[in-house]
């Protein structure tokens, strides 16, 4: 979408969890002139792929290795481990949760990766929200 197709400038994906379901959030950034009807198509396009066929051994590698530095960089610092360690006691229930997300990262694979996009990205749970600037802004 940014390199290829050149629609969007930034495209992220991010999540908040809870002890509740979370929400799982795309953001597109357009380009220029780019519309927003064909970056939200191809957005869903690329969402179903991975909920049908799924994702590489190699994808899921890199992402745990940028999971495993993300809880590496926060655990570097007296905050850090902080947060951590009462982020997992408020939301987990037990603070030594904390040191187990390495290990929970480490067991994901690409079928687990398939099997959550077809549950939890499936099309009927979406809601879209568009912003657009002001005119003359």
């Amino acid at each position: 979408m940014v390199q290829e197709a050149e629609v969007a400038v930034s495209v992220a994906m991010s999540w908040g969890w809870r002890i509740d379901p979370g929400v799982f959030v795309a953001f597109v950034e357009l380009a220029p002139k780019a519309s927003g009807e064909a970056a939200e198509a191809m957005l869903w396009r690329e969402i179903e792929k991975v909920a049908t066929r799924g994702v590489t051994a190699a994808e899921v590698a890199r992402a745990r290795a940028l999971l495993r530095s993300s809880v590496l960089h926060e655990l570097a610092t007296h905050h850090g481990v902080a947060h951590a360690l009462g982020q997992a006691e408020a939301l987990l229930g037990d603070w030594r949760e904390a040191g187990r997300s390495l290990e929970h990262y480490a067991a994901v694979g690409p079928r687990d990766v398939r099997r959550v996009a077809r549950e939890v990205l499936d099309p009927s749970r979406r809601s879209v929200v568009t912003l657009e600037p002001e005119l003359g802004t």
